[in-house]
């Protein structure tokens, strides 16, 4: 399924998109599938299956922890999120997918924090692999990995 979504997509239309997404791959349309979606529609930053799990249970919602990995399974095939393994964390990190509004990585080796940036120039290098190539690019991910010049 191709994701239509824009930058500032609103939550109905982040459930539409997963609700069409379940229909077409013939998948039931859970409780706990929407209070999971929900939950990951309010973060901003970037989470860890463990922080969403807290979340839910902060609002008084059990789900297990199978159904968890198996939802965001799903919402990464959708689209609607994306899977982060970043170096010296046990645990993968996601965010949600902001389809059109593309954007990259610093890590931060020494403090293990990740911010995020945009640069155009990034985008014409992309542009430039595909017209060379003759491919379309569907996503890229580009990670800087640094330290802090303050602590050397």
């Amino acid at each position: 399924m191709e994701a239509d979504l824009n930058f500032n997509y609103t939550f109905d239309e982040y459930v539409n998109h997963f609700h069409v997404f379940l229909e077409e791959h013939n998948l039931r349309k859970t409780y706990e599938r929407n209070i999971i979606l929900h939950t990951i529609y309010e973060f901003e930053e970037h989470f860890t299956i463990d922080l969403l799990q807290e979340h839910l249970k902060y609002k008084k919602y059990h789900v297990s922890r199978t159904t968890l990995y198996k939802t965001l399974n799903l919402l990464i095939d959708a689209g609607l999120i994306i899977k982060h393994h970043f170096p010296s964390q046990a645990t993968p990190q996601y965010e949600k997918s902001h389809i059109t509004g593309t954007h990259n990585h610093i890590y931060m080796e020494d403090t293990n924090i990740v911010m995020e940036f945009s640069d155009s120039r990034i985008e014409e290098i992309i542009k430039s692999i595909e017209s060379k190539y003759n491919v379309s690019a569907i996503r890229h991910s580009f990670i800087v990995y640094c330290t802090n010049k303050e602590g050397k």
